[in-house]
């Protein structure tokens, strides 16, 4: 799903939603919209869906949270002078002022329009309203008698009964015989805002557990194909890092006053290594083949926090302060902390609000916390930060929204290109990304050749959902895999072309309803929300419907999907 019901962490199966006076930024900028001189006019899936109307919208000035940019809610509309439009899927881009994007000649105000025209289209618009009631009475007359001279009428679909199969079904109580009610699986193993929501090891799964509103007091392994225990240990808040690399796990755990370090065998639970470390704090790990890269609070304040790597033959390799890194303030924020922003940011303090962890080409690791970045060498201790929102990791390049708008970054940090008036779509939690680039002025995902920042073509048009995690607009958000992407917005998802920003196809719901992130697994793409709809990725060609009875969190571990939640852990049998 694209937006947990814990505030406190989101998951690839979500993108996230904000308003009002935040900085430039969203709740969710994870895992967490991005985009004609370039051709044919972009397919519109909103087609047929209406346009205009009136009501209350934000106050015209509104700040934008999503990502730099005039707010959408601020781009004038035809029918209604320079103010917002009620509904978002109303907007026509081809109508909207400005763009840099647009058709040669750009936009036509109503008033310039040739009059002769505009009344024709009026006399047009009568005389089909007259034929579409007409036509309307006698088939309403058609089916009536139909049904009273004894023809059945066709049945409405069925409605949805499947249910995904559970293979095996995990509890906290099946986990720790003898822990009371109250325990519950931990949603997330590492600290981080976003990311898996366990270790998917080769020879375990692993979670913590906790006391609901208390911190973690054991970790577990469990079987993937039978979901029985295999071993557990008592490790007061314990964070592990969220991969098994070399057979082992790396924790931290807080025994009393002091912070020990672990190196734990995923396959049997022997800790091989238990060490006394000179940490103070930690709020968030990861493990790379260097060690365990552990980041503390704030302390004593914003921009202080450690960063330190601690290696699996039981020393710290490196430390340093973020306050130190030149840019390092950029990663601190009370936008959570403000009330999202809408109270005096006076009486909150910075803080790590979202870190969150990426993976890039050479062993270089991206802690990524809105609206700031970080990237960290593991080998060596080299820490760089700057400003960057909604950070996109793809491999030898990342990509950035800032107030100048889209750039590439080498590995070292050097801007490549910068791409203006543009912003990214808010970017999956999968490393590496596909950066997916949008024109909010016009609601246009917009087609870039990635290696020289140049705008290729309209993709389609697809407006931001209204409402939301607060009140005003959730950004658009992609997901899925760089083969297999799809963007969210409003009531329709379109895919893009596994090798090219071109469309694929697009696909909307039959109620409407909201539209969360997709997984793949396999040859399969699954859109993951209470429903859970399979579709052929390359066609988008609806393949089943069924509903998930344990957890709220999927996790793609292989060929295999978990699903996840405080009572308890299942493995699924997709269709």
């Amino acid at each position: 799903m694209s937006e947990t019901n814990d505030p406190g962490r989101q998951t690839s199966s979500g993108a996230g939603s904000g308003s009002g006076g935040g900085p430039g930024y969203g709740v969710g900028e994870n895992y967490g919209g991005a985009p004609s001189p370039y051709g044919a006019a972009a397919p519109d899936p909103y087609a047929g869906a209406g346009a205009g109307g009136s009501g209350p919208t934000p106050a015209a000035g509104s700040p934008d949270p999503f990502g730099g940019g005039p707010a959408p809610w601020d781009q004038p509309t035809v029918g209604s002078g320079g103010g917002a439009n009620p509904s978002p899927y109303g907007m026509d881009p081809a109508q909207a002022h400005g763009s840099p994007y647009l058709q040669p000649g750009g936009y036509v105000p109503p008033s310039t329009r040739s009059t002769g025209r505009t009344g024709c289209l009026v006399a047009a618009v009568i005389v089909g309203a007259v034929m579409v009631l007409v036509v309307g009475l006698i088939v309403a007359f058609v089916v009536a008698l139909g049904r009273t001279s004894g023809s059945e009428p066709t049945p409405d679909p069925p409605a949805t009964t499947d249910h995904l199969t559970e293979t095996w079904l995990a509890t906290p109580q099946d986990l720790s015989p003898g822990v009371g009610a109250d325990t519950q699986l931990g949603i997330g193993v590492d600290g981080a805002f976003t990311g898996p929501s366990f270790i998917g090891g080769e020879s375990a799964w692993i979670v913590t557990l906790d006391d609901a509103g208390s911190a973690p007091f054991a970790v577990a392994g469990l079987d993937p194909a039978t979901g029985a225990p295999l071993w557990e240990h008592d490790l007061p808040g314990v964070l592990c890092g969220d991969a098994e690399l070399d057979a082992v796990i790396m924790c931290v755990s807080r025994d009393g006053g002091a912070w020990q370090g672990h190196v734990i065998d995923a396959a049997t639970g022997e800790i091989r290594l238990t060490w006394a470390t000179d940490l103070t704090s930690a709020a968030t790990v990861h493990h790379t083949a260097a060690g365990l890269i552990v980041v503390g609070d704030n302390g004593p304040q914003a921009p202080h926090a450690r960063i330190s790597l601690l290696t699996r033959e039981g020393a710290t390799a490196w430390s340093v302060d973020l306050a130190d890194i030149p840019g390092g303030e950029s990663l601190f924020s009370d936008f959570l902390a403000s009330d999202l922003g809408n109270s005096d940011s006076d009486d909150a303090e910075a803080t790590l609000e979202r870190p969150r962890w990426r993976q890039l080409d050479g062993g270089l690791i991206m802690l990524w916390s809105t609206p700031g970045a970080a990237i960290i060498d593991p080998a060596t201790g080299t820490v760089f930060a700057h400003e960057c929102r909604r950070a996109t990791v793809a491999g030898s390049a990342y990509y950035c929204v800032t107030d100048a708008g889209i750039t590439r970054h080498d590995l070292d940090g050097k801007v490549v290109w910068t791409l203006p008036g543009l912003t990214l779509t808010h970017p999956s939690d999968i490393s590496p990304g596909r950066p997916v680039a949008y024109d909010e002025s016009n609601h246009a995902i917009v087609g870039v050749d990635w290696d020289t920042g140049t705008v290729t073509n309209t993709v389609a048009t697809l407006a931001p959902s209204s409402g939301g995690f607060v009140p005003g607009v959730s950004p658009l958000s992609s997901s899925g895999s760089p083969e297999h992407l799809v963007v969210a917005g409003g009531a329709s998802m379109i895919a893009l072309a596994p090798d090219s920003d071109t469309l694929a196809w697009t696909w909307e719901p039959e109620d409407g309803g909201y539209i969360g992130d997709v997984y793949v697994v396999g040859d399969l793409l699954v859109l993951d929300g209470f429903d859970q709809v399979g579709f052929d990725p390359l066609t988008g060609d609806e393949l089943w419907t069924a509903r998930v009875d344990t957890g709220i969190y999927r996790q793609v571990v292989g060929d295999r999907v978990a699903t996840i939640g405080f009572e308890g852990i299942a493995l699924l049998e997709l269709p």
